[in-house]
This record gives C-alpha cells, structure tokens and sequence, in this order.
C-alpha cells in the first residue's frame, strides 16, 4: 500500500486531535484568602550582663560603669528601653553600699544583642564613692568593689 501526501495529513490530523483530547482540561478562575497562625514565643534566655569600669575610685570621686552583655546562644534580644539596676557591695565590711552611688540607667535605645554577640555596649551609669560626713571610710581603702547589674522589662 502506498502512502499518499493526502493519507499522510489525515493520519496526522487524526493522531494530533487525539492527543490534544487526552491533555485538554477545563477550569475556572477564581479569587481566594486564607490566613495561617503561629505562636511566638513567650520568653528569651536570659543574656549575660557585666559591669566594667576603672581601678582606683576615691571619695569624692566617681567612675563611668559600663555595661555589656553577651548572647546566650539561641536568641536575639532587644534591650532598648529596659531598666539597668544596680548594687554595689564590697569586700571589706567596713565599707558598704552606704558608701556608694549608683543609680540605675536605661538600656540605649535600639539596642539589639544577637545569640553570639560578645560585649555589646547596652548602657552605663556613674559610680560615685560618696564622702560620709562624721564616718570612718577607712574600709573602703584598698576594698574590692562589685558592681552587679540586672534588668527588666520597662
């Protein structure tokens, strides 16, 4: 059997309407919405806080303390806004707190520390070795002073 230019077109037509009628499909369009939720968390660990400032404090005289703070690893955390409190204690019991001041600070604004940030500034305040009238100080030479630091939400 011989195969014709005419035979050949009506086979091809054939096998192409064929195999559009197997891929053809239909659908409408349409618009949508929907929503998805998820709980945030309710707590970050907490960060390592530290309180640097300089030897040698005298009465009357004052230093600028420092605070930094160190990632905890897994979370970053914003501090701006937060309240720096502060207490001083000594090591020598006849110098004490009484002896020092030491108001609290706020966090500087904007202030982030990342999960693996080390010794990020947050904020200072100023130390002051206060001279007491008609008390003896004489505990506070050479007394080691520490500076503890805690913060809150505002």
């Amino acid at each position: 059997m011989k195969i014709t230019k005419k035979k050949l077109a009506i086979v091809s037509t054939v096998v192409v309407a064929s195999l559009g009628a197997t891929a053809a499909f239909a659908y409408w369009t349409t618009g949508g919405s929907g929503t998805g939720t998820a709980d945030a968390g309710s707590t970050a660990t907490a960060l390592t806080l530290h309180a640097n400032f300089s030897d040698g404090l005298l009465l009357g005289h004052h230093e600028t303390v420092t605070v930094t703070a160190d990632g905890n690893g897994t979370d970053d955390v914003s501090l701006g806004g937060k309240t720096l409190y502060f207490t001083v204690s000594t090591d020598d019991a006849g110098c004490t707190a009484a002896d020092f001041t030491l108001p609290s600070a706020t966090a500087t604004a904007g202030t982030v520390v990342h999960a693996a940030d080390v010794g990020v500034e947050i904020g200072s305040a100023t130390l002051t070795m206060i001279s007491r009238d008609l008390v003896n100080q004489d505990g506070c030479t050479g007394a080691t002073v520490t500076v503890n630091v805690t913060t809150t939400a505002p």
